[in-house]
């Protein structure tokens, strides 16, 4: 029988059923419930009689053989169940699994974030693509409107020229909210390098793409309803809703990206760091609402002098505001889930 107050430490051996990292507490903790390092789920330990069973079963296990030509085991290597495809703070544990636990960067919203379209051959590409896309979609939409300005019989070739813009409308965006939800999501797990940029097609970007326009317009209306009584203070509703939406959009993503639905966009996790590191919270989204102010701040003179140069201009500033909009969000990500690895360790350490 083991012993837990003996002379000698003894371990209990167990695995998460999310992300199959491999515990080891303490004979005190036999019996108890403890929360993974990495993904934070709920870890059952078994009891000091259901150790000792599992290490009798184990000595009469056939060997197996692992890849990669190691030596033969007595354990079989434990597979753990494929993860859901989005929840973004299980997607660090899912990375973190299998690679060594990255460091933080020294300003996690400034280093490598605003160069970070163009850091490396990968990111550029992408981010060229959908660069070219939208300036396509911006150089329609400039002509359309010198149509429709010009009399009726003009108008009418115009809207052959809107289903042009439409289907290259849909594609650019489509692929930047895939894009970006990869950069989140590899950012969120302390990569600098994305590695998981989407592939597929139209459709399945197209899904990424709704559920973007879904927490946009749904967050919108909620801002809306909270600067609606403001209006006799301030004269005005539509500056205050998009100062405000500037603050909860970026939360609202990231919490539907870590629940099971959009429709529903409840995390514990984003919502306890509101409390934890609420400073975090306004320097990210002070430097979005920063990022779009420049990108229109751009496009504003431009757009006076020539509408179709400004139509063509939009399509890399755009591109680059997304690209950076979602390396701060994901960088966001990242100091949340290292806030919650910090506090689930003193709570296992009680």
């Amino acid at each position: 029988m083991i012993d837990p107050s003996s002379s000698k430490k003894t371990y209990i051996a167990a695995y998460c059923k999310v992300c199959n990292t491999r515990v080891t507490p303490k004979a005190k903790f036999a019996g108890r419930r403890i929360k993974c390092p990495d993904c934070f789920t709920s870890i059952q330990i078994p009891t000091l009689e259901e150790h000792r069973a599992q290490q009798e079963a184990a000595k009469f296990k056939e060997p197996v053989q692992p890849e990669e030509h190691k030596p033969y085991s007595l354990n079989a290597t434990i597979e753990g169940p494929e993860l859901p495809p989005v929840r973004i703070f299980v997607e660090q544990a899912k990375i973190r699994h299998v690679r060594k636990r990255p460091k933080p960067p020294e300003y996690p919203f400034l280093s490598n974030v605003f160069q970070f379209p163009w850091s490396d051959a990968g990111t550029l590409a992408r981010w060229g693509m959908i660069s070219v896309g939208l300036a396509i979609n911006g150089a329609i939409m400039a002509i359309n409107f010198l149509l429709a300005s010009s009399g009726l019989m003009m108008a009418i070739p115009g809207l052959f020229l809107t289903v042009a813009q439409m289907a290259v409308a849909i594609w650019s965006l489509s692929y930047a909210s895939s894009c970006g939800f990869s950069i989140i999501q590899d950012t969120g797990a302390g990569l600098n390098k994305v590695e998981g940029w989407p592939d597929g097609g139209v459709r399945e970007w197209m899904v990424d793409l709704m559920a973007v326009v879904y927490v946009f317009f749904a967050s919108g209306l909620v801002c809306y309803l909270i600067a609606l009584p403001l209006q006799p203070l301030t004269g005005m509703v539509g500056l205050p809703v998009v100062i405000i939406h500037a603050f909860l959009f970026p939360p609202v993503l990231l919490a539907a990206l870590d629940a099971d639905s959009i429709f529903v966009p409840y995390s514990e996790m984003t919502l306890r760091s509101f409390k934890r590191i609420p400073l975090k919270w306004m320097q990210m989204s002070v430097l979005i609402f920063g990022v779009w102010l420049a990108v229109a701040g751009a496009l504003t003179p431009i757009l006076v002098y020539s509408p179709m140069i400004a139509g063509a201009a939009s399509g890399p500033l755009v591109a680059a505001g997304i690209f950076i909009s979602a390396r701060l969000i994901g960088r966001q990500a990242w100091l949340i889930g290292e806030d919650a690895s910090r506090v689930d360790e003193v709570d296992d350490d009680d």
